[in-house]
């Protein structure tokens, strides 16, 4: 670190003692340049101090800076800076390098030049709820050498300045002043170089709340030399990190700095780059770039440490004025993990704490509240209403069991309420299409009578009749398509056993596609395909494999005998005790086992013992107007006997 701030200074004075210089006249500062010139510019570069000598006070480690200037008339100039902050405060040296194209004889400040300058900044802050700064006084020392038609001379300056956040009135809102070039009388060729002060500047600066991180700035400086009145303003923008945009304007009277200024500048914390456009005159143009480095390890580390506390204070200040609870909560919850004892930080936590409970209890009262008018609108059977208060509950509680199945029963209650209307307007239809079903089913016309309490079933998704008889209809078609299916299989056998497979093949073909459920057609389709591809002894030995497969059958066979004779049995038992249904249950196992005629006539006859039983039920229902009980007893006992006609006839009589 010594050998780069002794390399830096040797160059710096290497640069004053060769060349010579226009004093003081080029700002550096690109930022600056680009808002117009404004000493309030709060440039995070090393050459902030150039145009205003007390905001380089915000560096915590050490850091560099070069600058490059390209003016009309090939003239140029070059600068470095090195800002190193002491616990003391910051002290930053740079040097200068200048070359003017002269425009006449008379034109002598436009020679080459060089210049040195060094700078203290005191940094003014408040440790009051927080550390944070709120300005800095500052002063630079500038010395520079210069030789115009043999004559040399060394021009000495100072300038003097100060900031300071006015957070009484804003804590955006700063003031900052300077005075520039106090210096030496210098004559040249009877001619006043600078005398007495230059100038006095005047600046205010408001940084607007929000995370585009918006700023204006407007400048008067007071000309001495002249008597005349210059200004200055401009603004900044960060849309999106790490960019910050900056523009403006300036004016000082001067026949030389006049016109519109803009740059663009990126800030990757320990690096930046800039560019800056300056307008001169109105006419030509002063184009400024700056590139910085910092390094080094943190100089005051309980200063930094103090920053930063300082920093997320305020971010999480300005979450809970927002009454962004949450984040606030987290933020201070994050600060007293680093800083435990710090006290500001736990009272703004109990304020976040009670206003979490009051806003919790104003929720739960503002959910009662619409639960009690959601019931209320309920029981008067304004249903709409109380929905919308139940939405309004879960707009506040998304998770609420109340609310979720109040919807649910509304929902549910709307369906039926629906249901009844379409039901009630189209009650003529219904019996219509119920008349042409009744006869086309009784005409064993299924396929038609499907159609017709299908279409019933679309108007009265609950209407018993059409799904009694729609449960019938899939009955007998099933039948229906059960025989047809048995006769297809039949004569693919008869040319199975003929050995014409081909043949054979197409009937178990046709009885698979029919009835998927036909395993012994999928199987002979099989073996009708693989015969065709094989020679007769093939064959043979195929049909011997086949015979084995029909054995291991048998032995399934076999045990579904014994577990139909198990279910038989237990359903005898049952009958015994009178528990009729649960016999009813075991004797339909048994029959899905082995479809033995023992088995059936048991099961009918239990059947219709008690289809008979719910029919007599039913009946003393429907005497006594309870047709609803009526439509549930009869529907069981067409269950246990689908053939039972009374039943029919009485649901038929029901449904009118």
């Amino acid at each position: 670190m010594k050998k780069i701030f002794l390399v830096f200074i040797f160059l710096s004075f290497t640069n004053v003692l060769i060349y010579a210089d226009k004093l003081f006249f080029k700002n550096y500062d690109a930022q600056s340049s680009a808002m117009g010139n404004s000493i309030a510019s709060f440039s995070n570069n090393s050459f902030s101090f150039i145009n205003s000598p007390s905001t380089n006070f915000n560096f915590l480690s050490k850091k560099i800076d070069f600058s490059f200037i390209s003016l009309p008339s090939d003239t140029y100039a070059g600068a470095s800076a090195m800002c190193m902050p002491f616990s003391f405060g910051n002290v930053t040296l740079a040097g200068s390098y200048s070359k003017d194209s002269p425009k006449s004889e008379d034109d002598y400040l436009e020679d080459n030049a060089a210049a040195l300058y060094l700078n203290y900044t005191l940094p003014i802050f408040k440790t009051c709820p927080v550390y944070e700064n709120i300005g800095g006084v500052g002063i630079t020392i500038k010395g520079s050498r210069w030789n115009v038609d043999g004559i040399s001379n060394f021009i000495y300056a100072c300038d003097l300045g100060a900031h300071y956040k006015l957070h009484m009135i804003d804590d955006g809102f700063f003031i900052v002043m300077c005075v520039r070039n106090l210096s030496n009388k210098t004559d040249l060729k009877n001619k006043n170089l600078i005398e007495g002060i230059e100038n006095f500047d005047f600046a205010l600066r408001y940084n607007f709340k929000g995370a585009s991180s918006f700023a204006l700035v407007a400048d008067v400086i007071k000309f001495f030399d002249n008597q005349m009145l210059g200004c200055a303003c401009g603004a900044e923008i960060s849309p999106i990190s790490p960019t910050t945009f900056k523009f403006g304007y300036t004016d000082y009277n001067d026949g030389y700095l006049k016109g519109v200024t803009a740059g663009v500048f990126l800030d990757f914390n320990s690096f930046n780059i800039g560019y800056a456009f300056s307008g001169i005159n109105n006419k030509e143009a002063k184009h400024t770039i700056n590139m910085g480095f910092m390094f080094g390890v943190i100089e005051n580390e309980n200063k930094a440490y103090k920053y930063y506390l300082g920093v997320n204070f305020v971010r999480a200040k300005e979450a809970y004025d927002k009454k962004d609870f949450i984040n606030a909560r987290q933020m201070f919850e994050n600060i007293l993990a680093v800083y435990p004892n710090h006290a500001p930080s736990k009272k703004y936590l109990q304020k976040i704490i009670y206003e979490l409970d009051v806003q919790k209890k104003i929720i739960e009262l503002s959910i009662n509240k619409f639960l009690r008018k959601a019931q209320k609108a309920y029981e008067a059977n304004n249903l709409i209403k109380a929905r919308v208060y139940y939405k309004e509950v879960l707009g506040l509680d998304t998770a609420n069991t109340q609310a979720l199945e109040g919807i649910s029963e509304i929902n549910k209650r709307l369906k039926e309420i629906d249901n009844n209307e379409n039901k009630e307007i189209n009650s003529k239809k219904i019996v219509s299409l119920w008349k042409e079903g009744v006869k086309f089913y009784n005409e064993k016309n299924f396929v038609f009578a499907k159609e017709k309490f299908k279409e019933i079933i679309s108007i009265d998704s609950k209407n018993p009749g059409a799904i009694r008889y729609l449960n019938l209809i899939e009955t007998q078609l099933s039948n229906i398509i059960s025989v047809q299916t048995r006769i297809v299989f039949e004569q693919g056998m008869q040319y199975y056993n003929e050995k014409n497979y081909k043949e054979a093949a197409k009937y178990f073909s046709a009885a698979y596609v029919t009835n998927p459920n036909m395993v012994e057609a999928k199987k002979y389709y099989i073996l009708s395909k693989k015969a065709l591809k094989q020679r007769y002894d093939d064959i043979e030995l195929f049909n011997k494999k086949s015979l084995n497969l029909i054995a291991e059958d048998e032995q399934t066979f076999l045990q579904e005998q014994k577990n139909a004779k198990d279910y038989y049995n237990k359903a005898l038992n049952l009958i015994k005790k009178n528990k009729l249904e649960s016999a009813f249950a075991y004797l339909d196992k048994a029959y899905r086992y082995v479809q033995e005629e023992y088995i059936a006539q048991e099961k009918d006859r239990l059947g219709l013992r008690l289809s008979e039983k719910y029919y007599n039920q039913g009946l003393k229902a429907y005497n006594l107007k309870q047709n609803k009980k009526a439509v549930s007893l009869l529907e069981k006992a067409s269950f246990y006997d689908k053939n039972n006609e009374k039943v029919m006839k009485l649901l038929d009589k029901i449904n009118k």
